[in-house]
Parts: structure tokens; C-alpha cells; sequence
């Protein structure tokens, strides 16, 4: 018979959905876009993103009325993961009894994804990635832009590398002290005027109209 086609799953914590959701023109969170562009590839990847019941518990929890209201429809857009066995991963995990009302909704997020019930759990909470360390699910936690990066490689997006500028040999001044280390045995500047007028690119940690850092 024929099988039934599930779809990958990222469990975002309380933490990402506030990002994804606080969009309000006077209220922007500061991950808002980080958050909004990981939505965005994991949609073109076929990800569904869910969230756990314990984000439930969070916003129920908020005393400001209109909030509460708002984040309830929002979470009509969001899939919510059910109750999970927890068995022995709370030792394992390292929590301490009694739990807090938060430790029991981490823990429920570290259930479904030692459950296979998702795929990744996507947080900003490093204590949680802490614990997730301690029960051996390290490498299926991320933060919101290590999930950002992972979905980008996944969909052939080219990843932006951290104070990394391309350009064109031709930009870089002969006499910046970096090329100095490089004239040695050989003719560098022979070379380096060769390339130069090629207008062969290169890359730079810095910035071009900064110079070479």
C-alpha cells in the first residue's frame, strides 16, 4: 500500500515565535527579520514549523490582555506538538525536581525531538542547548541563525560569511601592509600587477573601502 508522505519538522521555542510573530510597526523584535527569513527558507524547503505546547502555557501566562489576544490568533497559524513519553530524560537532561512551570516546557521540547517527533528544535534559550547537551541531542539544536544557516546550505542559498567582502584584486593598494609578508622568493609585485589587470576577484576580511583587516 501506499506510505504516507510526512514533511520535516522544526520545533521553534517561545523565544523564536515572539520573533517571528513581533512584526507590529512599533514593536519590532530585534531578531524579527533572522526570524522571518528562516520561516521563509523552511516554507521552500517543504519544513512544517511547529511549536510546543508550552509556548501555549507562555502566552497564556502574559497579564496584558490585547497581547494575549493577538498572540492567540497567531498561534492559529502554527501546529502545536502533542504530549510526549518523557521517561528518564529529565536526569539525563540535568533538571532538578521540582520543576518550574519553564523547565517543564523545555523539557517537553526536548521529548518531541528525542521522539522523532521533529527533526530540529530551534532556540535562543542557551541554557536549554545546555541540557540538550547533557541528553546527547546536541546535534539537533539550533539557534535562530545557525537554523538560518543550515536551512540556506540545504536550499543552495549562498551563506554570507562574517566580515568577508568580495571584489577584484584590482581594489586592494599595493601598499597595504598584509602584502608584505607575501613578497619573499619570488616577484610578487610582478605578479600581483599581472592579476590586478586581470581584474581577478578575491575577498578580503574587512571591508574594500576600509581596508584589509
Amino acid at each position: 500500500r501506499e506510505e504516507a508522505v510526512t514533511k520535516p519538522v522544526l520545533l521553534v521555542d517561545t523565544n523564536v515565535f515572539i520573533a517571528c510573530e513581533s512584526i507590529d510597526e512599533d514593536d519590532v523584535h530585534v531578531n524579527a527579520a533572522t526570524a522571518v527569513e528562516m520561516v521563509s527558507e523552511a516554507n521552500s524547503l517543504g519544513y512544517e514549523l511547529w511549536i510546543g505546547p508550552g509556548t501555549v502555557a507562555d502566552i497564556e501566562r502574559d497579564p496584558n490582555e490585547a497581547r494575549k489576544a493577538a498572540s492567540r490568533l497567531q498561534l492559529r497559524k502554527w501546529r502545536i506538538l502533542g504530549s510526549v513519553p518523557v521517561g528518564d530524560l529529565a536526569t539525563r537532561a540535568g533538571y532538578t525536581e521540582p520543576l518550574s512551570a519553564n523547565d517543564r516546557c523545555d523539557l517537553e521540547m526536548l521529548a518531541g525531538l528525542e521522539s522523532n517527533a521533529v527533526e530540529h528544535l530551534v532556540t535562543e534559550d542557551e541554557g536549554l542547548r545546555k541540557k540538550a547537551r547533557n541528553a546527547g541531542l546536541s546535534d539537533r539544536v539550533m539557534s535562530l541563525t545557525g537554523a538560518l544557516e543550515y536551512l540556506r546550505k540545504l536550499n543552495g542559498s549562498p551563506t554570507q560569511l562574517p566580515n568577508v567582502e568580495w571584489g577584484s584584486v584590482y581594489q586592494i593598494a599595493t601598499s597595504d601592509p598584509i602584502l608584505d609578508s607575501l613578497r619573499g622568493d619570488y616577484d610578487f609585485d610582478v605578479w600581483f600587477d599581472k592579476v590586478r589587470k586581470e581584474r581577478r576577484p578575491c575577498c578580503v576580511l574587512g571591508s574594500f573601502s576600509r581596508g584589509i583587516e
